[in-house]
Order: structure tokens, then sequence, then C-alpha cells
């Protein structure tokens, strides 16, 4: 059943918004004005959707791999090179990295995903200029990644479901980019947790540190 349901959202759902999109890119290039501007919005969200179904996809293949997949890997590398790539795409990003030259952490391939899934919930907010830091540090047993939104981007209601557990048909979040960023945490091993406040919105994710040599 699993199967079919992620057959059908990778690629019939992603198929389809694929043909909208391409309506609405023409919709803008023969309009101007009020039109193309709705229509430049239209795709946006379009995008976003397809790059959700791409991020299930990923996310389910590496939830459901077997766990030797798991091998050493460079937290601040897998952090500065997502937000390079996701910077290339959108130039007005608005994040800034504050992390140590390394920090080393036993994770899966796909860990990856749980920097783009926060970045693209922070974007997918009613805010459209987030402000976002990612912060890095680590002592001898432990890295910490800090996602900081200044700008209250994240949906609360997103914060809230998850942060609780569970869903109900009043008390729901918007998207489902910090369930995947929850899910793909735990499934490498690690602790994740949100908070919002008045002044910004957080989330907290330990992992276990994996020493970069004898003497750590």
């Amino acid at each position: 059943q699993n199967a079919v349901l992620h057959r059908v959202l990778r690629h019939n759902l992603r198929n389809d918004m694929s043909v909208v999109l391409c309506q609405l890119d023409e919709i803008e290039a023969e309009t101007d004005g009020e039109a193309a501007t709705a229509a430049r919005r239209a795709s946006e969200k379009i995008r976003s959707v397809i790059r959700l179904t791409d991020s299930v996809r990923q996310a389910n293949a590496s939830l459901t791999g077997p766990s030797t997949q798991r091998q050493r890997h460079d937290l601040t590398t897998i952090i500065e090179s997502r937000v390079r790539t996701l910077e290339a795409e959108h130039p007005d990003l608005g994040v800034t990295v504050d992390a140590p030259e390394d920090a080393f952490v036993f994770v899966g391939p796909q860990f990856g995903l749980v920097v783009d899934n926060l970045i693209e919930s922070a974007h997918s907010g009613d805010t459209e200029d987030p402000r976002l830091t990612i912060r890095v540090t680590k002592d001898r047993e432990t890295v910490r990644l800090s996602f900081e939104d200044r700008r209250r981007s994240i949906a609360e209601a997103d914060l809230n479901a998850v942060a609780a557990g569970s869903e109900t048909a009043l008390d729901h979040g918007l998207g489902v980019e910090l369930w995947l960023v929850e899910w793909l945490v735990n499934a490498n091993g690690g602790d994740v947790s949100f908070e919002a406040s008045d002044d910004r919105h957080r989330v907290r994710i330990e992992l276990g540190r994996v020493r970069s040599g004898w003497l750590g």
C-alpha cells in the first residue's frame, strides 16, 4: 500500500504539476503587470510542491534503507554544500551559516535533506524575506545543530504539531517538511526539539560526535 501511495505521489502528482508549471511559465512570458506577478507566484508554489515530492521520495528511501548506509560524514560540509546549492537557485535565500571547520557525525547519505526541509519550511511560510541562521557547535561527545528562524517564518502550527508528536483534524501542521526532519534525525540516531518564542522559532538537533582521529 505504501509503495503504491509513494508511486502516485512522486509520479502522477509530479508529472501533473510539471504540466501546470509549463502553462504558468507561458502565461508569465506572454503577460505583464498583475497577471504576470500572479503567474510567477503560482509557479513558485508549484516548484515548491515538486521539490517536496522529491524530498518525500528521497526521505522514504533513506528511512526504509538498510542501517549500513550510515557512514562518517562532516556535518559542516553537508550544510555548506546544501546552502550553496539552494543559494544558486534562490539568490535571496537569506541563510547564515556559523559552523566549525569540521563536525563529524555518523549519518546516512540523505541527511542533507534535513537542511533542505528546514529551509523549505521557512520559505513556505507567510514571510517573504525570512532570515535564517544555521549554527553548529560540538563538544567531545555531541554535535549540535541549531536552526534559528529570526522572522518566525516557519509556521507555528507545524512546530506545535511535530513537537506534540501527533496531529488531529483541528490541530495540525500546514506542511510535511518538519515531520521529514524529525523522522530523518530519529532514523540517524539523533534527537530533535522545536521551540517557538516571541522573537524567533528554533529547531535544535543533537547527534553523536564521531572523532576525527584516535585522539579525537
